[in-house]
């Protein structure tokens, strides 16, 4: 499911959180916030995505950032 939404996000132009600029400064709360309700063009998704869904989507995405 994490893969899914991670597809979706880069999709809708979601930033791209691998880059260290972007990845430096949004905090983990700050990424929960913006999968619960959007930021820019990116919609919400805090209907689709169960709340400790986007705590596992930004431990996976955290671990992505590791080996970049």
């Amino acid at each position: 499911r994490a893969g899914m939404v991670v597809t979706m996000l880069a999709a809708i132009g979601a930033p791209q959180l691998a880059n260290a600029t972007v990845r430096d400064k949004y905090k983990d709360g700050q990424i929960a916030y913006i999968i619960t309700y959007g930021f820019n063009t990116m919609p919400a998704h805090g209907n689709r995505v169960d709340y400790q869904d986007r705590w596992k989507l930004i431990r996976y995405l955290r671990e992505l950032q590791k080996g970049k």
